[in-house]
C-alpha cells in the first residue's frame, strides 16, 4: 500500500480576524475559616473579563496618617472586611470583602464614605504584556495569531518533559531553526537506522510548525517551542512509504516517550495493521494529530479516519474558510491554518499549503496543554481541543460539521477552558469549619455543573453546599442541585444549574461552595469524582480531575522554640517552667501547651507525645 505526503502549493488568500465569544473556566481553591462563613477563591491567573480587571473579593484601603489600629479594626469589623495583609509603613490594608453582600465597587463607595480612610480602590490586576517572539519572520505566520498563539505564549510555551514525534520524511535537525537542542533523535524505518534525517523536505517543515526555535533571532516561530521533538522517518525521499512502515513509526513513538504524535500523511484505505498501531499509541497516552487529506472533497484519509483514537485535521485559509483541497467528513475533529505556512525546509524557509501545514498546528497545541497539565488523559486533550474551536463557519454549519469539525482551533481558549477539579491541601484545626469553593468563569451556555466529592468519615463532616452567581455576573440564573450528603460513607454530591447569557462585561459565572467541619485528629483525601460540565445543548466541556487532602491536627504549639520539629529541646524547654502557674513570675504561657493556667507534666506529655514530628 502505498502512501504520499499531503502536501499541496495553492494561491494566497487574503484574511480577516474573527473573534467569537471567549469561555473559559477554571475551578477550585481552598481556604480555612473561624467561622462558618463562604468566602471566595482568589482565583489563578489567565482571567479574560472586561476592563479593569481586579482581584475578585479584594479591597485595598489606605488610612490617613494618625488613624489608630483600633479604629482600623473596628471599621473593618463594621464593614465585615477582613485584612489579608497590610504595608505598614503606608498605613495600606489589603482586605477580603463579603462579596456576597456587596460588590467591590459598593465597598469602595463604602470606603470612600468612611471617615479616616484616605482612598479605597479595587486590587488591580497587572500582567505581563503579550509575547511576541524576536524571530523576523514570525509577522509572516499569518496562522499563529489566528489561532491566539502569542496569548496562549503568555501561559506557557511547553517543557521538555513533552515530546512531539514528527512521524514524516525525518526531520533536518541542522536546521538553523531546529538545532537548538531539544532534538532527541529518532529512527528511520526506510533505512533502518537510527539517524531519521529528511531527504525530502515535508518533515522538516512540519516539525518547523510545530516547535521551531523561537525568540532566537532569526526565521521562524514554532507553536510548542519549549518541547523536546524526535524525527520517526517512515517515508522515503519522495515522499513514499507504507503502512508495515507507519505502523512501525507509530510504535516506536509510544514505546520512546512521545506524548503527542503528529501524523501529516495518509493513505485512502483502511488497513488492520495500521488501526492496531493507533489503538495502541492511544492506549499508551499518545496524543496523534492527524491530516484530513488533501482530496478536494468529501473522504478523509486513513490514519485520519480512525478518529477514535485521534483528532483528524481539516485546514483553513487566512479567511477563517475551509481550503479548498481540505478532504472533508464525520471524522474532522477541528480545523486549523493550513494555507501559505511559512515554515523550516533545506536550510531555509518556504510557504506551503496542505492539510499537513495544518496538522501540527493541532499537535503543537496537545504539547502546550500537557505541559500546561500533564496528568491528562488522551480524551481530555481532545476534548480541550475540540471544546475550545472557534466556530468560524456557524454562519453556514453552526456546531459541528464534516468541514471544521468543531471549528478552528484556538491555542489561547484551549488552555483556558479546561476544567481543573483541584482539591486543596489544606491543615485545620478539630472543631473548625473550612470551605471549598468551584468557581465557574465564562463559560457561554452554561447548563449544568455537577460533582460526587469524597471525603474520610470520622475526620471532616461535610455540612452544606449552596451555589450562586460569582463576579456581579448579570442575566444568568443559577440554582442549586442537591446537595445528597452521607457523612456515613463521606461522600456529597451536588451541583448547580445555570441559564442566561454569554459572558457580559462583568464576566458571567458560578459559584458552588462547599462547608465541612473538622471533627477529628487524622487525614481525609478529598476526590472530586463523576465531575461534569455541559453547556446547554448537553455537550460535556473536558474536565480533569485531581485528588487533594485535608488534614486535621492540634497545630504546633508543641514545637515552643519553633524551629520546625519537636524534640528534646522543646522538652528542656518546657520542664525549665515546671510548676508555675498562671501569676508566678516565671509563668509564660507560650510553655503552657494544653493552655489550663499550669505548667506540669500533662505538658511535658503532650510534646513527648509529638516526638520527632515535623511542623
Amino acid at each position: 500500500m502505498r502512501i504520499r505526503p499531503l502536501v499541496e502549493r495553492l494561491g494566497q488568500f487574503s484574511w480577516l480576524l474573527s473573534l467569537p465569544a471567549l469561555a473559559f473556566i477554571v475551578l477550585l481553591a481552598g481556604y480555612a475559616t473561624a467561622s462558618d462563613g463562604l468566602g471566595r477563591a482568589i482565583l489563578p491567573a489567565p482571567l479574560v473579563q472586561a476592563e479593569p480587571e481586579f482581584k475578585p473579593g479584594e479591597l485595598l484601603v489606605k488610612f490617613e496618617a494618625g488613624v489608630s489600629s483600633l479604629a482600623i479594626e473596628a471599621t473593618n469589623q463594621k464593614l465585615d472586611a477582613s485584612v489579608i495583609e497590610t504595608i505598614p509603613e503606608l498605613n495600606l490594608y489589603r482586605l477580603r470583602i463579603p462579596e456576597k453582600l456587596a460588590t467591590v465597587a459598593e465597598m469602595v463607595e463604602l470606603y470612600q464614605h468612611t471617615a479616616g480612610v484616605a482612598y479605597a480602590e479595587p486590587n488591580y490586576i497587572a500582567r505581563a504584556l503579550e509575547t511576541r517572539p524576536d524571530d523576523p519572520r514570525f509577522s509572516e505566520q499569518w496562522g499563529l495569531d489566528k489561532i491566539e498563539s502569542p496569548a496562549a505564549w503568555d501561559i506557557i510555551t511547553g517543557t521538555n518533559d513533552v515530546i512531539i514525534a514528527i512521524i514524516d520524511t525525518g526531520i533536518d535537525y541542522h536546521h538553523p531553526d531546529l538545532d537548538g537542542g531539544r532534538y532527541i533523535g529518532g529512527y528511520d524505518f526506510i533505512n533502518q537506522d537510527d539517524d531519521p534525517m529528511d531527504d525530502e523536505g515535508h518533515g522538516t517543515h512540519v516539525a518547523g510548525i510545530a516547535t521551531a526555535d523561537t525568540d532566537n533571532g532569526m526565521g521562524i516561530a514554532g507553536l510548542a517551542w519549549n518541547s523536546q521533538f524526535m524525527g520517526v522517518k517512515v517515508l522515503d525521499a519522495v515522499g513514499v512509504g507504507s503502512y508495515f512502515d507507519l505502523a512501525q513509526g507509530i510504535r516506536y513513538a509510544a514505546d520512546n516517550g512521545a506524548r503527542v504524535a503528529n501524523i501529516s500523511l495518509g493513505g485512502s484505505f483502511p488497513g488492520l495493521i495500521l488501526e492496531e498501531a493507533m489503538r495502541y499509541a492511544y492506549d499508551a497516552g499518545v496524543v496523534m494529530a492527524c491530516a484530513s487529506g488533501n482530496e478536494y472533497g468529501y473522504g478523509v484519509i486513513y490514519p485520519a479516519a480512525y478518529d477514535q483514537y485521534c483528532l483528524g485535521v481539516a485546514a483553513t485559509d487566512p479567511g477563517d474558510e475551509r481550503a479548498v483541497f481540505s478532504s472533508y467528513g464525520p471524522e474532522v475533529d477541528v480545523a486549523a491554518p493550513g494555507v501559505g505556512i511559512l515554515s523550516t525546509t533545506g536550510g531555509s524557509y518556504e510557504s506551503w499549503d496542505g492539510t499537513s501545514m495544518a496538522t501540527p498546528h493541532v499537535a503543537g497545541l496537545a504539547a502546550l496543554i500537557l505541559a500546561r497539565d500533564p496528568d491528562l488523559s488522551v480524551d481530555q486533550v481532545f476534548a480541550a481541543i475540540r471544546d475550545s474551536a472557534d466556530d468560524v463557519n456557524a454562519g453556514t454549519f453552526p456546531g459541528e460539521d464534516d468541514y471544521l469539525g468543531m471549528g478552528r482551533i484556538n491555542a489561547y481558549r484551549a488552555l483556558t477552558t479546561l476544567v481543573r477539579v483541584e482539591p486543596p491541601d489544606i491543615t485545620v484545626e478539630p472543631g473548625s469549619s473550612f470551605a471549598i469553593d468551584a468557581v465557574i468563569l465564562n463559560v457561554s451556555d452554561l447548563g449544568r455543573f455537577q460533582f460526587d466529592l469524597t471525603y474520610t468519615p470520622g475526620v471532616v463532616t461535610a455540612t452544606d453546599a449552596l451555589c450562586g452567581p460569582f463576579l456581579g455576573s448579570t442575566g444568568r440564573t443559577v440554582s442549586p442541585v442537591g446537595p445528597v450528603i452521607d457523612n456515613v460513607i463521606g461522600r456529597i454530591t451536588f451541583g448547580c444549574d445555570s441559564e442566561g447569557s454569554e459572558p457580559g462585561p462583568d464576566g458571567t459565572g458560578v459559584l458552588a461552595a462547599l462547608t465541612f467541619n473538622a471533627a477529628d485528629l487524622g487525614s481525609s483525601p478529598l476526590q472530586f469524582e463523576n465531575v461534569q460540565v455541559t453547556d446547554t445543548t448537553g455537550a460535556t466541556i473536558a474536565v480533569g480531575a485531581r485528588d487533594g487532602n485535608v488534614t486535621v491536627t492540634e497545630g504546633c504549639r508543641e514545637d515552643v522554640n519553633g524551629d520546625g520539629e519537636i524534640d528534646i529541646v522543646d522538652i528542656q524547654l518546657v520542664a525549665a517552667h515546671w510548676n508555675t502557674a498562671v501569676g508566678d513570675p516565671d509563668y509564660d504561657p507560650l510553655y503552657d501547651i494544653n493552655e489550663d493556667g499550669v505548667i506540669n507534666v500533662v505538658d511535658i506529655q503532650r510534646v513527648a507525645a509529638r516526638w520527632h514530628m515535623t511542623c
